[in-house]
């Protein structure tokens, strides 16, 4: 390690070549930063980084991006663009060269996470929400949640939160059911949604909507 590299890129491309885990790396590093007096910054690497040119308002400039070790490509791509307010194109063309190096497991960046504690009989457990750019946030935080018996409140608490931070939605409840139902001769959707009701009288007020038992 000379005095311009930075311990934990280093360690970590050493990792890479003696095909060290993640707790070896991380062992290393902390032994690296603890023993011998280097500086070390941060604990995670750079794995991967480019100059990116911008044009905006007529004016060119050149900016550094970054995927930390840990990091997801297309959630750095996704807060690169927004911080310095560039296009989904830019986005585009920055994902595509990143996984050409680096691993991507998703093209859709994470456009809302939040961590909630359950109680009950799962207590001191946490479950990490995490909806997808393009996902319907009350679909996800209700199949996220339900299975932990997370009441309708909480729910709504954490739709209200994702509402909050702008996340894009075309409705507020989650779609539990749904089926087509045949009526004389039509054929008419029936939806239940998580929206507090109980599924017989979201039932029964479609059977009085259309007529029929």
């Amino acid at each position: 390690v000379t005095s311009t590299d930075e311990p934990a890129d280093v360690v970590y491309a050493f990792g890479q070549r003696h095909s060290l885990d993640e707790a070896q790396r991380s062992g290393l590093l902390e032994s690296l930063c603890s023993n011998t007096g280097i500086a070390c910054s941060r604990g995670d690497a750079i794995i991967f980084e480019t100059n990116v040119t911008t044009v905006v308002d007529d004016t060119r400039s050149s900016k550094r991006f970054v995927v930390m070790e840990g990091q997801e490509p297309a959630d750095a791509a996704h807060a690169f663009v927004a911080t310095n307010n560039l296009t989904i194109g830019y986005r585009n063309a920055i994902l595509s060269e990143a996984c050409q190096f680096v691993a991507c497991t998703r093209t859709e960046p994470v456009i809302f996470r939040q961590t909630i504690k359950l109680d009950g009989a799962f207590e001191g457990t946490e479950m990490e929400i995490a909806v997808l750019e393009g996902q319907e946030p009350a679909d996800i935080i209700y199949d996220s949640l339900k299975p932990y018996d997370v009441s309708f409140t909480e729910r709504q608490r954490v739709m209200q939160a994702a509402k909050e931070e702008g996340v894009a939605h075309t409705r507020e409840h989650a779609l539990v059911f749904s089926e087509e139902v045949q009526i004389g001769d039509n054929t008419i959707p029936f939806y239940l949604y998580d929206d507090g009701a109980e599924p017989i009288d979201s039932l029964y007020a479609f059977t009085l909507e259309h007529g029929t038992e």
